[in-house]
């Protein structure tokens, strides 16, 4: 979903440089939340469910989806040449324009650096990556252009009663992840209530105290929120960029994003040190 939602981003940020109709291929599951809200001339297509563990078949679907709706340009939100090298072939046959979205990651993929990753027209990076990062991303032909992404402003829903009184606490990881950001909010903002705003089914045993609401797209509602409450994410945190709601967030340790980093560095744009230090082993926050 947050591939998606940054697809969003950067079709609203183009505009008239990504010409219409676009169509985003997105993970099972995905679909389900994105359809309610894509404009007329956005559509989404959704990886089969048994090609998510073989690159050879999501290599074949990606080929499909290509030359079934000969686009004039490929956006890549994803690692060069895909997590196991799948799509690189793929890419190099595309005869249109190739751009790549880049944001901070922990590592890319083994192979990354070598001659089958596949080379891109262009290559926007939507916030500061690590210097190793930049310079692998210079072997990849494109020009490097800093892209700050802007999402769409129209709401899918309406927004929850008492909005400017409450805390919303934007998540769709897993509950342990859950519940450390609902601890949170309620100990950064005691006197708010608590929404937990997730596209996800209502978790088992989900306490009494805090109100539910299975919602997407929520950064509409940011500016008026009370406080928001999320992890460190690449979109939350640029949603929030700006604003003046109160945000707290925790970093949670991802296999290739970098939320620790991406928190350091926002904390050090406005001046504040970390409000504590964490440093659980079992859930990889390290920082609020």
């Amino acid at each position: 979903l947050g591939h998606f939602t940054r697809s969003l981003g950067v079709i609203h940020t183009l505009g008239d440089r990504l010409p219409a109709p676009r169509t985003v291929l997105v993970s099972p599951g995905v679909a389900r939340v994105a359809r309610p809200c894509l404009a007329p001339d956005l559509a989404v297509e959704e990886l089969p469910p048994e090609a998510v563990s073989s690159p050879g078949k999501t290599r074949a679907w990606v080929a499909d989806q290509i030359r079934n709706a000969r686009p004039d340009s490929l956006v890549i939100d994803c690692f060069p040449s895909g997590i196991f090298g799948e799509l690189g072939a793929v890419i190099d046959a595309f005869s249109g324009k190739r751009l790549l979205v880049a944001r901070a990651l922990r590592a890319l993929p083994p192979g990354t650096e070598g001659s089958r990753v596949a080379c891109f027209d262009a290559i926007h990076t939507v916030e500061r990556c690590p210097p190793a990062q930049i310079e692998i991303l210079r072997t990849l032909g494109g020009r490097l252009e800093d892209l700050r992404l802007h999402y769409p402003d129209k709401p899918a829903t309406a927004p929850p009663e008492d909005l400017c009184r409450s805390c919303l606490v934007v998540h769709s990881g897993d509950m342990d992840e859950t519940r450390a950001l609902l601890e949170l909010a309620r100990r950064r903002f005691p006197a708010l209530p608590r929404i937990l705003v997730s596209p996800n089914a209502r978790p088992d045993r989900f306490p009494a105290s805090v109100a539910w609401l299975p919602a997407y797209p929520a950064w509409t509602w940011f500016p008026s929120a009370g406080a928001v409450v999320s992890a460190s994410g690449f979109n939350t945190m640029e949603q929030m960029r700006g604003l003046a709601t109160p945000h707290a967030f925790l970093s949670f340790r991802r296999r290739f994003d970098d939320q620790h980093r991406r928190a350091r560095l926002r904390l050090d744009e406005v001046g504040l040190e970390p409000a504590e230090t964490i440093n659980e082993s079992h859930g990889g926050r390290e920082r609020v």
